[in-house]
């Protein structure tokens, strides 16, 4: 079997009494091109319980290590029992005993003390078809049908990632992307220039603030793919909330690129104008796929539905979907990837120059 190309991330659950077994554990799951996740990477001043939830959530397999001391732990079954409830599959790993409570006829792989041959047990195909058997169940959605809570929700999937001191590449397929927003505080005039027809809706600002900034901080660690509406398609979408939007929100977005402080951007521009629906995908942590409706009461374009995911192949079928059409389009425009952000510069600016904006 393939590994992939995305280390799948594994937690492990222990009690402290082995924690020198493992250390030596993650440096086994490390040297085979996995991720291990454990209580050493917890975040000082965060509630301890909320960072194992959300290690387990972002886990690919829940690894509890079983010796006479963790399973007397109590922590233990009730982590093993939230990993059961997230669907995610459980390898016990066992020193000297055997899965009780919740698990008990789970099949563990057994090690002596040493853990001697956990190096050609524990490999990344081992990992990979355990992963793998996960596709018969169906992926899980958490969804809105309100603009801010999805902004709000995409800086909370997005800080809870970076939470854990992992950062991914950012791919997004949007209008202008989240980038063209400002991170300036709601009240600032710069909301009122974007939102002219709406200008004191201020917990929508506040949480289209947040997630600029929440994914910023991937954009400038590991860097970000954008596909860009063309520029007619922009001033469609755009010209409900008032004349001055649609050029703000490009100087917003021509601020992001010419930063060159964050420096693995790549930008195409999509070729199709009838384009339904927004992506953005953080790394292979989850994706988020919004789709807007014509225009709402109000006269301003409305949220259809935004649904986010952390199931592992349907993320990175979206990944993929996504690069190949970046490559396309890429290729349809005479672009390659190191020329591309200069180009995009270049596109906006036109644009600009051409409107007198």
């Amino acid at each position: 079997m393939a590994v992939s190309r995305y280390p799948y991330r594994v937690f492990i659950s222990y009690s402290h009494v082995d924690r020198i077994q493992v250390e030596c554990l993650a440096e086994i799951l490390a040297d085979a091109n996995l991720t291990p996740m454990w209580d050493r990477h917890l975040a000082p001043g965060v509630d301890f319980p909320d960072q194992i939830r959300s290690f387990i959530t972002n886990a690919h397999v829940f690894l509890p290590f079983l010796t006479p001391a963790s399973i007397k732990r109590p922590w233990l079954n009730q982590e093993i029992g939230y990993a059961a409830a997230m669907g995610k599959p459980i390898l016990p790993v066992a020193v000297g005993v055997v899965p009780l409570g919740i698990i008990t006829g789970v099949q563990a792989i057994q090690f002596g003390e040493s853990l001697d041959d956990a190096a050609e047990k524990l490999s990344a195909e081992c990992f990979a078809r355990i992963a793998e058997a996960t596709k018969v169940q169906p992926a899980t959605y958490e969804c809105t049908d309100d603009n801010a809570r999805r902004a709000q929700m995409l800086a909370d999937y997005a800080n809870g990632v970076s939470a854990l001191e992992q950062y991914g590449r950012i791919r997004q397929r949007a209008s202008l992307t989240t980038f063209h927003l400002p991170k300036h505080g709601p009240k600032h005039a710069i909301w009122k220039q974007y939102f002219e027809a709406r200008p004191d809706d201020l917990f929508l600002f506040e949480a289209l603030r947040s997630e600029r900034i929440a994914l910023e901080k991937h954009a400038r660690s590991v860097g970000c793919r954008l596909i860009l509406d063309p520029i007619e398609s922009v001033e469609v979408v755009y010209k409900n909330h008032g004349p001055a939007s649609a050029p703000e929100r490009i100087r917003g977005l021509l601020a992001f690129l010419t930063d060159r402080t964050i420096s693995d951007v790549v930008v195409a521009i999509n070729d199709n104008p009838e384009r339904k629906s927004s992506l953005t995908l953080v790394g292979d942590w989850f994706c988020s796929e919004a789709v807007s409706s014509a225009i709402s009461s109000s006269g301003l374009n409305a949220l259809k539905e935004a649904v986010f995911t952390r199931h592992h192949q349907t993320v990175r079928t979206e990944i993929d979907d996504f690069d190949l059409l970046m490559k396309d389009l890429l290729a349809a425009m005479g672009w390659d990837e190191g020329s591309s952000r200069s180009r995009a510069i270049s596109y906006l600016e036109k644009y600009l120059e051409r409107t007198g904006s």
